[in-house]
């Protein structure tokens, strides 16, 4: 398994100007994100949807999170955003 990592080594803290040496350090990322999903094929909606009941349909879903309790609603909400970007999340790094 590789890993893609960028590394910025034109920018420096106690340099004010180094910000403008960075289009070098952007174009390298940029190259190699499209190496990386060149050779990575995105994961499409149906196979993460199936990867989701899956893992419904076991029982190993993550607990719902809830929003904090408001005037409105004095028992809290469910968070089902953020459930659900951790469930694509988790059924994604499972396949």
């Amino acid at each position: 398994m590789s890993v893609p990592t960028t590394q910025l080594k034109n920018v420096r803290f106690d340099d004010r100007d180094s910000y403008r040496k960075t289009n070098r350090a952007k174009h390298v990322a940029k190259l190699s994100t499209q190496k990386t999903m060149a050779v990575e094929e995105e994961t499409g909606r149906p196979v993460e949807n199936y990867l989701m009941a899956r893992r419904l349909e076991r029982g190993e879903a993550p607990k719902m999170p809830m929003h904090l309790p408001t005037a409105h609603h004095p028992e809290g909400r469910q968070n089902r955003k953020a459930w659900y970007k951790t469930m694509r999340s988790e059924s994604n790094r499972e396949f």
